[in-house]
């Protein structure tokens, strides 16, 4: 099993720790990538070796293309928000940091054909995401090439 950990978005938060978190839950198992916006570009994701892509200006709303509707009672004001562009003030400015959670996606999507074909496993994060350390992954990681 050779695991890739790529991390891609914005490096904000505590980066540091967060990606110590990562290299203390999977070790020597993985090798961690990063990729950041070239309009972002920061101290952490220098200090990190990242590669660096043009961010992509959005001009299509996900929100759309949902067709069922779920059933927590903020989901239909999120939903009127983004394609109404009307209701409570509050989700009316979630609206562009929502919008651009499909970036996430796309940054990685740029990021894969950079990691080399012998990787098995790849593991998507954000920079800020924190990773446990209690819990142990390898369960998992075999339980997924099933």
């Amino acid at each position: 099993m050779k695991i890739a950990v790529c991390i891609s978005g914005i490096a904000r938060g505590n980066v540091k720790h967060n990606i110590g978190r990562i290299k203390e839950a999977f070790g020597d198992k993985a090798d961690i990538f990063t990729a950041s916006w070239k309009e972002h570009k920061n101290d952490y994701s220098e200090q990190y070796g990242a590669e660096y892509y043009d961010e992509p200006t959005l001009h299509y709303n996900s929100w759309k293309d949902c067709v069922t509707d779920n059933p927590h009672p903020k989901y239909k004001l999120y939903k009127q928000a983004f394609i109404n562009q009307d209701g409570p003030a509050f989700f009316l400015a979630q609206r562009k940091k929502l919008m651009n959670a499909t970036k996430q996606l796309i940054a990685h999507a740029y990021q894969l054909p950079n990691i080399p074909q012998e990787y098995d496993m790849i593991i998507r994060l954000r920079w800020d995401s924190v990773v446990s350390t209690k819990l142990d992954f390898t369960k998992y990681l075999e339980q997924s090439y099933d």
